[in-house]
């Protein structure tokens, strides 16, 4: 790691400012990309990607010329070496696919794991379709005490159980991939699933009664309704 990086700045030194670059511009991506080939082989076609690209190459030139003024000007290094830390801290973070999940406690989540909890048998299976990659599902587990059908985080596990891994896959594909429709309840109740969770602002299901509702969600049953 120290040959790496005295190699940056001695290339910076050196003016070969290519190489320089190119080292310099790693050593930002990676922290930006959760997606490690995605550095090697960027959709630069997409809005996001070329933005982050552009961003990318702005704070590498940024760190070259840091390491090429070391040795010809001390306080002017020190500036633009300062700049260069600051900088990726208001840069990155919106751009990159890394996910803030530190205030998971989303609006009206507490009510509906409390109203699952008290109102729903302790086998009941619920589903959150349009939850994406989010992480407040397993929140939703935690608090209600209730099964979910399949979440983002929880294909995790297939890191220690890695025959989980096609059964995880195939219930992501089945559920989470496809947009949640009245017409697909049926579907979702022969699977198991009891309940689907939806965020209000999606719009809910058209021509489906909510079983019950927060400030942040919508409950709809995929069938005949359990009581506890």
């Amino acid at each position: 790691m120290r040959k790496a990086g005295r190699t940056r700045v001695r290339a910076a030194q050196a003016k070969r400012w290519i190489e320089s670059g190119i080292w310099f511009f790693l050593v930002f991506a990676i922290p930006n990309n959760v997606n490690i080939l995605g550095i090697l082989v960027p959709r630069i076609w997409r809005p996001l990607v070329a933005e982050r690209t552009l961003i990318l190459v702005a704070l590498a030139a940024c760190a070259v010329i840091a390491a090429w003024l070391d040795r010809r000007g001390k306080r002017l290094a020190i500036a633009t070496c300062a700049v260069a830390m600051i900088l990726p801290f208001f840069l990155l973070p919106p751009v990159s696919d890394l996910q803030d999940n530190h205030n998971l406690r989303i609006p009206g989540l507490e009510e509906v794991a409390a109203w699952a909890q008290s109102s729903t048998p302790r086998d009941a299976v619920f589903l959150f379709p349009d939850a994406g990659k989010s992480a407040w599902p397993g929140i939703f587990r935690a608090d209600a005490l209730r099964a979910v059908y399949v979440d983002w985080k929880g294909g995790g596990q297939i890191s220690f159980f890695r025959s989980l891994a096609a059964e995880w896959w195939s219930r992501w594909q089945d559920t989470m991939a496809q947009p949640c429709t009245p017409e697909r309840l049926p579907h979702y109740q022969g699977l198991g699933i009891d309940y689907v969770v939806l965020r209000r602002e999606a719009g809910g299901l058209a021509g489906a009664a909510p079983l019950f509702e927060s400030v942040g969600f919508r409950v709809y049953p995929t069938g005949g309704q359990r009581s506890r």
